[in-house]
C-alpha cells in the first residue's frame, strides 16, 4: 500500500490511514522513553527479586526512579507484609540509599 507500518496501538479507524499516507504518524513511546517504574513488588510479598537486584536492575535499565509496591497484610495469598516485616523492609531501603 506504499504507506508507513501502523503499530498495533493506533489502530482505530481514527484518521490513521491518512496520517500514514500523508506521512504524519505519531511518535509512540518505546522503551528507551520510560524513566522509572511504578509498580514493582520484591520478595517482602511475591516477587521474585529482593530490593537490591531490583534497584540494580533498575539502574542498568537507565531508569530514575522505582516504586516497591509490596503488598500489605490484607493480601495473605500474596505473602503481604504485617508491620514488622514492612519495618524490616524500610531499614533495607534505608541501608541500600545510605550504601549507595
Amino acid at each position: 500500500m506504499d504507506m508507513p507500518l501502523m503499530p498495533p496501538e493506533i489502530r482505530e479507524d481514527r484518521g490513521e490511514i491518512e496520517a500514514a499516507l500523508s506521512g504524519k504518524l505519531p511518535h509512540l513511546i518505546d522503551l528507551r522513553d520510560l524513566k522509572g517504574d511504578l509498580h514493582a513488588h520484591t520478595t517482602y510479598s511475591d516477587g521474585k527479586s529482593t530490593i537490591e537486584e531490583m534497584v540494580a536492575h533498575a539502574g542498568g535499565l537507565g531508569y530514575q526512579y522505582i516504586a516497591l509496591t509490596d503488598h500489605s497484610p490484607s493480601q495473605r495469598v500474596a505473602h503481604g507484609l504485617d508491620l514488622d516485616r514492612l519495618q524490616e523492609k524500610i531499614a533495607e531501603v534505608e541501608r541500600l540509599r545510605l550504601s549507595g
